[in-house]
């Protein structure tokens, strides 16, 4: 009756979020990010290639779609500060699926 467990990694949580992320969705509502925001999140994107495939996900009044874009990103800390600084951070969300 006890309970065994078998670690096999231990990380913490910020090494987790590099380790474990399959995809990243960048949240992106036609209201709050302007022109001059999908320019700067572009520059970012070119300029930090990586492995990590990059999902935009456009919505506003209830509706939203999802656009599988042609870009993989290096994921780093100095690539999630720029992204969250361009859109803000509650719009930059980790997929670990």
């Amino acid at each position: 009756d006890e309970i065994k467990l078998n670690v096999e990694d231990a990380m913490s949580l910020e090494d987790a979020r590099y380790t474990l992320t399959k995809k990243i969705i960048l949240y992106m509502n036609p209201v709050k990010h302007k022109p001059e925001t999908i320019d700067s999140l572009k520059k970012v994107l070119e300029m930090n290639e990586g492995n990590i495939p990059v999902i935009v996900s456009v919505g506003d009044n209830g509706f939203r779609r999802d656009f599988y874009i042609d870009k993989k990103i290096a994921l780093n800390k100095t690539v999630l500060s720029a992204l969250k600084k361009i859109i803000g951070s509650e719009d930059v969300k980790f997929s670990t699926i």
